[in-house]
Formats: structure tokens, sequence, C-alpha cells
């Protein structure tokens, strides 16, 4: 192991070759030796010692001291001192370099080699002592925690600066200052002040006391933090002072905050969620009392999903952001309004006075949710529907009044768009019966039991055949064939109609073209299906279309694709689908025309091939003025350059008066109710051979 190195600063030659030779002799290396200090400096600039042995006495300006001390500030060198000098004068000035040693001479070799040796020692253990000195200060300076140390008397003899910046008090006026002086602890509960009895903390048997969190006071602000106080113990255990920790509490504090607000509140909205409004209803219910009067609101909006898949969830979130600001305006402070989730809200009424007031209410939401809605350059309509229970003593759990009102809000949806319900004891046998309809639904997709029947569309003025609408049909096992008012509804509601929506739309397309190929009717049979509002806004509508037409060989011009006024004006979406499907080459079909509020700018800017009269303006019992609107549906048809079709002709006086009033095609059960495809084959083969149907003197003409 190589010994170390070692510069000798002698003025006296022989002095200096003797050391030279016995420190050479002791495994040293010996890399420069120099008379005068300047030199000395020079060489060490380049070439580092790991120690410097001194004489005080030197040729040239400086004298060793001062050599000594500019060795000492530059590079931390150890220095041992060789001189005859003993006097107290030149013993302060080298005292106050901190030499390793001091040899007067003459000095004997072992005296100088065990100088050396002890010096090299101890520069290594201060090096060490140095290292772990910065760790520690760079560590308890870097912590975001304040630490404050003390002596016995509770005198500061340290603090980082988090702790200068917690005080606002610089670090250099703490340190001498009494910690109670600098340091107030505010008890929240009890609001006195900390006390710090150095006495007390020293007896106390634990070594690390944590305390209740505080609220720190300084001269400009209060802050919460967590303090923590430990001892300072010798190595004969004997308590020298303390270390206060003061935690800053503020990030902490509103962490946990927010996490509770998160805990409580619907992140989108901001409104109360789910667990804030069944706490608060088992709560009522829990302390029910024949003097206060509640009520509880069922809120789901109408067609919401139409809107969130035809704009995009990014519009959807805003529109159920808006919807629940609404709402809040709507209601009084002591009310409670959540949302449970999706496009679902509920509002707890509190004291209320009878059910009238609970209507008023409900009658001023459904007015405010039904007012457009300006989102990213949209403008979007949604309606509520809204059912309503009043709660009674016979409710127990919170459960029981949400299946309640659940069954309210359905009755209430399925009265069409913006209609409240307030629930009956017949609801609840309702919903129950839906229940069993959606499962056996589920039942009948797995059995293929759901079916297209096809009622013929007839030409009115020649009586030709003109085309078949696609109509869907339960097969139902044990009740026969079931039409789609029974369960059109729960089958679009559950999403089991877009299950099989695009396999009906391949099958009513590969049946109706093998009859036109069949049959070679000039011009060709039109095949007329009904979209729902969530197939119609699918993202993949333009492309599944456009496969299924490829696939089953049907023309284009042929498909009609029937969509209801509401479906065209839920958003400015639906303009934009219709002109797709109508650049495909389909035809866009508006059915039950004169049951929506479409405005007659939006019709004139939506490509339209047919307007359909729902059959409510057909029928003989709805008088002259449903006749009046037949007719000016036709003539609004005809400003707007489309073709009339009729629903529900169910005789010939029906027909003859539809062919007055200039109506273009005609359907209904005085041609043909919706027939099964065979059926349907053998209808076709009649018209096929000439047969037509045309009233005639409002009598029946086969």
């Amino acid at each position: 192991m190589s010994k170390a190195s070692i510069v000798i600063v002698e003025d006296e030659v022989i002095v200096a070759l003797d050391m030279q030779q016995a420190l050479r002799a002791a495994g040293y290396n010996v890399i420069g030796s120099f008379s005068r200090g300047e030199d000395a400096l020079d060489f060490i600039a380049q070439q580092c010692p790991d120690l410097v042995v001194m004489d005080i006495h030197l040729q040239g300006k400086l004298d060793g001291i001062s050599t000594a001390e500019q060795l000492q500030k530059v590079y931390g060198l150890p220095i041992i001192y060789l001189t005859a000098y003993s006097d107290s004068e030149t013993l302060g000035r080298a005292k106050a370099t901190e030499p390793y040693a001091y040899l007067v001479k003459p000095f004997e070799d072992r005296d100088l080699l065990s100088a050396i040796e002890m010096g090299l020692y101890r520069h290594r253990v201060d090096q060490r002592l140095r290292r772990m000195e910065r760790l520690y200060s760079s560590t308890l300076n870097s912590v975001d925690d304040a630490i404050i140390t003390t002596d016995i008397e509770g005198l500061i003899k340290f603090a980082n600066p988090t702790a200068s910046n917690l005080l606002r008090v610089p670090n250099d006026a703490l340190v001498g200052q009494f910690i109670g002086d600098v340091v107030k602890l505010l008890d929240r509960e009890s609001q006195m002040i900390y006390q710090f009895d150095l006495e007390s903390l020293i007896q106390q048997p634990n070594h690390h006391l944590l305390l209740p969190r505080q609220m720190l006071v300084n001269d400009q602000e209060q802050l919460m933090v967590a303090p923590s106080i430990s001892q300072i113990r010798e190595e004969d255990d004997r308590i020298a002072g303390i270390v206060l920790v003061l935690r800053d509490m503020r990030d902490l504090d509103a962490a946990e905050e927010h996490i509770r607000h998160q805990a409580m509140h619907d992140a989108l909205t901001g409104l109360s969620n789910r667990n804030v409004f069944i706490n608060r209803l088992q709560y009522i219910l829990d302390h029910y009392h024949l003097q206060h009067h509640h009520a509880v609101l069922f809120i789901d909006l109408d067609r919401f999903k139409v809107i969130n898949d035809s704009l995009g969830h990014i519009v959807g979130d805003k529109l159920l952001i808006q919807v629940g600001q609404r709402l809040e305006r709507c209601i009084r402070s002591h009310d409670l309004v959540a949302r449970l989730g999706g496009d679902e809200f509920t509002i707890l009424l509190d004291g209320i006075n009878d059910l009238h007031d609970v209507l008023r209410i409900t009658d001023r939401l459904l007015t405010v949710v039904a007012e457009p809605y300006h989102i990213d350059g949209y403008k979007v309509f949604t309606a509520a529907s809204i059912g309503i229970v009043v709660i009674d003593d016979h409710y127990k759990h919170y459960h029981e009044v949400l299946r309640d009102v659940d069954s309210a809000m359905y009755r209430a949806k399925s009265q069409g768009r913006g209609c409240r319900a307030v629930f009956d004891a017949e609801m609840h046998v309702e919903a129950l019966r839906t229940l069993q309809v959606e499962v056996e639904l589920r039942r009948a997709v797995e059995r293929n039991e759901l079916c297209l029947h096809y009622q013929p569309i007839i030409k009115l003025a020649t009586g030709e055949l003109s085309g078949f609408e696609a109509l869907l049909r339960w097969n139902h096992p044990t009740q026969g064939v079931i039409g789609p008012a029974s369960f059109f509804a729960i089958a679009e509601e559950t999403g089991i109609l877009a299950q099989i929506g695009w396999k009906l739309l391949r099958e009513s397309c590969e049946q109706v073209w093998a009859w036109q190929t069949e049959f070679q009717f000039h011009p060709p049979l039109e095949l007329s299906v009904n979209f729902t509002h969530r197939q119609f806004f699918q993202a993949n509508l333009i492309q599944q279309v456009h496969t299924i037409l490829a696939e089953t060989g049907m023309p284009a011009r042929h498909l009609c694709a029937e969509i209801t006024e509401g479906v065209m004006m839920q958003s400015n979406r639906a303009v934009e689908v219709m002109r797709e499907l109508h650049e495909m080459g389909v035809q866009v079909h508006i059915d039950d025309f004169g049951t929506g509020y479409a405005s007659l700018s939006l019709l004139h800017g939506a490509p339209i091939d047919v307007l359909k009269i729902d059959r409510a303006f057909i029928h003989s019992e709805g008088g002259a003025s449903n006749h009046s609107i037949a007719q000016l549906i036709s003539l609004v048809a005809r400003s707007l350059g489309c073709a009339v079709v009729a629903e529900g002709v169910e005789d010939a006086k029906t027909a003859q008066m539809l062919i007055e009033m200039g109506c273009d095609f005609g359907q209904g059960w005085w041609y043909s109710k919706a027939l099964p495809p065979e059926e349907a084959h053998a209808l076709i083969s009649r018209f096929a051979q000439g047969h037509v149907m045309v009233p005639l003197n409002a009598n029946v003409a086969q």
C-alpha cells in the first residue's frame, strides 16, 4: 500500500534534505521541497499533496504561517509546523490556521513521523466528518418539514430554511432565541397557545412526542401544522435539548378536502352524488314525521344517448353539466339535487305542503330543461321525463323509494317527451310486467323469434304496388304474433334493437330485392325501413348501410330510410346524416309527420324525399280539422318537392279522399296488413299479374 504524498517547505537546505531522506525511508512520497512560500503555492496549485510540512521562517515575502493560511483556505490541507520559534505570538498566529502538529526544532525523526502519521489520520477523520455534516445539512435543508433544534434551555441552535419560511423569520434571527418566543402553536379546539415547558419535555418518558394538529401563528397568517417533539441525548444519555418538527398540512388538508369532495360529489357536474342522495333519503325515512313532507323526483333526459352518439361524448358531457346547473337554479336552498349516473338525476324536495307544490316545481323543471342548449356551435334540444314519489310512512328503505320513482319516470317517458308522472300502485305491477317482457325479449333474440313482416305501399292513383315497409313482429311461443306496440320501446331502451338492427336491415334488403329479381317490377320495388334513434346516430351508420347494400345487391335508390320528426330535430348532426345517406343514393322519409315540431326552415334545408302523414290525421273520426291538417301536410310536401305517403288507410272512402287531396302513396289495412314473407310473395304475384287496388265511388274495386 503506497503511503501519502508530502511537500516540504523549509528554508534550511540541510534540514530539508534530512527530512526528505527520513520520510522516503519511512515510505512516504516526497513530491516537492521548497524554501519559499510562493514557490510552494505555485507547485501545490499544479500537484496537490496529502500533507504539508511547513517551517515558519522562510525565504521570500511569505512566512510559513501566511503560506499555511492560503493552503488551508484554498485546499484544506493538513499542516505540520516545524520551527525554532515557540513564543506566544507565533504560537497564536499558528494556532489560527488549525495545524495538525507543531514541532519545535530540533526534533527527532520519530517525532516527525509520528506527527505526520497522526496528522494524516486526523485529516481522514475530519474529511469523513465534513462529508457527513454536508450530507446531514443537505438533508435537513431540503426536507419540506420545518426542523428546529434547541439546547437544554430551549434556545434555538439550528433552524432549516423551511422553518425560516414558515415562521417568516430570517434564519440568523432565529438562532439564539427561546423557541416559545418564535414558535406559537394555537390549539384548534381550546384556542390555547402551546407552552414549550422544557423541564416537562425533558422528563417525558417517551423520546418522541406527537401533538394534535395546531395552527402555527405568525405575523402574516395562521397555518395548519402537525408538530412532533423529540429529545436530543448525549452519549451518556443526558438530554441536551429538543428537536421540533413542523409539517405543513396545507397541501394535505387541501388534498383531504378534495378527497372528501370527490366522495360526496359527482366528478362531472359537481352535484351531490348517489351516495349523498341515498344517505340523505335514508335519514329522512328513518326520522319520518307526519308533519314534515318530502318528495323525490327522478329525472331522465329524453334521447340523451342519441345526442351522445351523434355529437360525441364531449358535447354529451357539457349537456349534462348545463342540465345540472339548470336543475340547481330551480330548487330551493334546502332541497338536494344529485346525479345518479349517466343522464339520470334525482331531486329531494324537503318541506313541501302538498302534491300541488311538487307539481308546480316539476313543471318549472320540465320547462327549463326543454329550453335549447348552445354547445360547441351546436343548438341541442332535449327534454326530461320526471317520475314523482311523495314519501309517506309506508316507505322504510331508500331502495323502495327509488324503485317506485323509477317506475313513475318510465310511465312519464311512455307518455312522450317532457312529461311527468306521479307514482301509484299500478306502476309497480307495470314495472314487473316490463321486466318480464325484457327477459322474454332477450330469449326471443336467442331463439330468433323476432321477425319481419312486410306491408305493401300502393300508388294511390293507379292502385299499383310500389314497395313494402319492413315491420318488426314477435313470433311469441304462447301469444302468437305480437305487434311492436307492446315491446318496441323496451327493445330500444334495453339496446336489444341495436343488437339486431343491422341483421334485420340485411334480411329485408335481401328479401325485397329477391322479389324484384323474380317479378321484374317497373319501376322496381322500394323498401322502407325504420331507423331507431340509436341506430340512426351510430358512428358507423353510413358504412353499415353501404356494406349491406353492396352485399345484397340492392341499389341504394330503392332503399328508403324512415326517421321521425323527433330524430330529425334531435341535433344538427341529424341533417348531416340525412345528407350522407342522400349522397349515397338512399331516400330519406320523415315518418309520422305532423306529430312533432319540425320547423319549416329545418325541413327546407334537409334532403327529404317523402313526408309520411301520421294515421291520426287520416282517420275519419278525427273530423274535418284532421283532414285539413293532412291536406296542409300535402301542400307543405309539394312546396318542398317531396312525395306524400299516407299511413292508416283502412277503407275505400279514405283512399278516395287522399287521391283527391293529391297524396301519392298509401298503406293500411284496406290494402293489406303487414304480411309474413310467404304471404307477401303471394300478394306480389297477384300484383305482377295486373291486380290493382283503387277506390271507385267509395266502393272496393279489385
